[in-house]
């Protein structure tokens, strides 16, 4: 069957009936955590469509934060998430009883990293209190859909919001109404700009400073930076950065410019090999100035960056060491290879998360100081000495 153009049943996208019939299942409890709730080769079969279709459902199923996906398994339900996200009409339409409802504001599917944690130890704290919560993905890159789902929140019954914003753009107008309006807030992952408003985060620039650490008593002195968002981005980018410039500094050794790459996007990393702007350009250009180790922003770009060395014929980690950032999935995706990262205290979060929110209920609008957590060094087999 051909589906490139929008095929209907009923009068229905045929990728939203799939949706609707997962869901169904979903509500109906007709799943198991622990084994896939449906493969793209059963979706193909039992409704005659092609993997584009299935595949439009199951992406928008996990950017709700519902499904995740393991790769040759199939999809499983989010455990503990279902019962408390967009599927929960009542989070939709507000408050339907006299627990406090609380909404989390995240830019992405959680079950692709460590918030899965944060938001249950979150819940957790929340839940032994009598109070509820409920996920809103505001699923693309942009700060629109973020603003538009905070403007809604600011209209509905909710006693509070935790926002995890994509940018270092918080939509300050919306967040102080929420404020004024007797709902307390809480930035995630970024620290809070004002007195007034809590927040908690990761020691990003600790956790720098520690892989930086590492490296240099590894011998590493031409270390470089790379990254796909800049400084002015988003705040935890400026914080790694800062641990990067300050590790060498302390290690006397001068930074260089030329080891520095702030504009590694995700079009630009998929480039073909030969433009002067791909990965593998980049990676060379860093090699020609003498690169030994490169920190990236996170471990999907180390994960990338690993494997375009070791097509290129770079050996990791004898000719490159590579440190990646969050102690995520893609940290330990290689058969053979972990990359040396550094870890969020995710629950740690989660719970200091829960705290301010209930702290909020009687007093939303206080003084705050930004709630930093530790990070851990975990030290994978993508670092190693440097060559002399």
């Amino acid at each position: 069957m051909n589906d490139q153009t929008p095929q209907t049943t009923a009068g229905k996208l045929l990728y939203q009936t799939i949706m609707d019939a997962i869901t169904d299942q979903i509500r109906a409890g007709s799943f198991s955590y622990d084994k896939p709730i449906c493969t793209e080769s059963d979706l193909m079969e039992k409704y005659g469509v092609s993997r584009i279709t299935v595949r439009r459902a199951l992406s928008e199923l996990e950017s709700r934060g519902i499904l995740y996906r393991k790769r040759g398994v199939g999809s499983f339900v989010c455990s503990d998430i279902y019962q408390k996200n967009a599927l929960d009409e009542s989070a939709q339409g507000g408050q339907a009883s006299n627990n406090p409802l609380f909404a989390f504001v995240l830019p992405f599917n959680i079950s692709r990293t460590g918030l899965t944690q944060t938001y249950q130890a979150a819940s957790a704290y929340l839940n032994e209190r009598g109070c509820m919560t409920s996920i809103f993905i505001s699923e693309d890159t942009g700060d629109n859909r973020a603003r538009y789902i905070l403007s809604r929140l600011a209209q509905m019954n909710v006693a509070g919001v935790a926002y995890y914003p994509y940018t270092s753009n918080i939509h300050q107008e919306i967040v102080d109404r929420l404020m004024l309006d007797g709902k307390p807030v809480v930035l995630m992952d970024i620290p809070s700009p004002c007195k007034h408003l809590a927040s908690v985060s990761s020691n990003n620039l600790q956790g720098s400073m520690d892989l930086m650490a590492h490296l240099i008593a590894l011998g590493h002195k031409r270390i470089a930076f790379l990254s796909g968002i800049t400084t002015e981005e988003r705040a935890t980018i400026s914080d790694r950065y800062s641990g990067y410039l300050l590790g060498l500094s302390q290690a006397g050794i001068h930074p260089d410019q030329d080891l520095v790459y702030m504009r590694m996007t995700q079009e630009a990393r998929t480039l073909p090999p030969e433009h002067p702007d791909s990965l593998s350009s980049v990676i060379s250009r860093l090699r020609a100035s003498g690169a030994t180790a490169i920190i990236c922003e996170h471990d999907g770009i180390a994960y990338e960056v690993m494997q375009r060395c070791l097509d290129m014929g770079i050996q990791v980690p004898e000719d490159m060491s590579i440190c990646g950032f969050d102690r995520s999935e893609w940290a330990t995706v290689h058969m053979t290879r972990v990359i040396t990262s550094v870890a969020h205290d995710y629950a740690g979060i989660g719970r200091a998360v829960g705290e301010e929110l209930y702290q909020g209920l009687s007093d939303p609008l206080r003084a705050h100081e930004p709630r930093i957590i530790p990070m851990q060094l975990s030290a994978g087999n993508t670092t190693g000495p440097a060559r002399t």
